[in-house]
């Protein structure tokens, strides 16, 4: 069974697919009780934070794009015991934005795959703080974060990454890279007769739409 849209007001549960995740409350918590794929996210306009849980055996799938525009908020991910967690995020923002995403590995047998692609509209700020946490006396988890931002001028950009590990049993990789747009794939374009403004947009478009995939 597939749902359309989920509207995440105080304590919600999920055991299926969504379309759409919408988070309305300024605290929220949702719990994954089985596998579950959400294809889209919608956060308010006002502060907030939103804890995930995710049951025994569960998975948690988002594969998405978002368009962020002055949101301040934090996702809080939870693993309890033989989870795994598929979270790619390519994020657009627009103006002014802060967001945390945490993710806890409490107990243990959990995969945590995170990647994010992050650019800016002109003149946007966008403050990101990613944050890994495996707990002690955990084993046999994999924790892999990978973030990479395209800067380019008048825009800021500014990452916090944080990784706490406190158990010797445990894979972990944090990964952040910042660069402009490619050389040689802008040479490229230009040589198939694209303006060079077409090509920014459709490399900037490509750089955050791979997400998806």
């Amino acid at each position: 069974m597939r749902m359309n849209k989920i509207l995440c007001n105080t304590t919600d549960e999920l055991n299926t697919a969504c379309s759409t995740l919408e988070i309305q409350n300024e605290k929220t918590v949702l719990k994954i009780k089985n596998d579950v794929k959400i294809d889209h996210l919608v956060f308010p306009n006002f502060p907030f934070h939103s804890t995930w849980i995710l049951d025994n055996d569960a998975t948690l799938t988002i594969h998405t794009v978002l368009s962020l525009e002055n949101i301040e908020g934090t996702i809080e991910i939870i693993s309890t015991d033989h989870t795994k967690v598929s979270l790619h995020l390519g994020i657009h923002s627009i103006k002014e934005n802060h967001f945390t995403l945490k993710n806890v590995v409490e107990k243990n047998h959990n995969i945590s795959d995170i990647k994010v692609r992050v650019l800016g509209e002109e003149k946007s700020h966008m403050v990101l703080k990613t944050s890994g946490v495996l707990k002690k006396d955990t084993f046999e988890n994999e924790f892999l974060e990978d973030v990479k931002y395209l800067n380019e001028e008048d825009r800021y950009i500014e990452c916090i990454p944080e990784l706490i590990v406190d158990s010797n049993e445990v894979v972990a990789n944090h990964l952040v890279t910042i660069g402009g747009i490619s050389i040689e794939e802008l040479f490229y374009l230009l040589s198939k007769g694209m303006d060079e403004k077409t090509s920014k947009e459709l490399i900037r478009k490509c750089f955050i739409s791979q997400m998806e995939k």
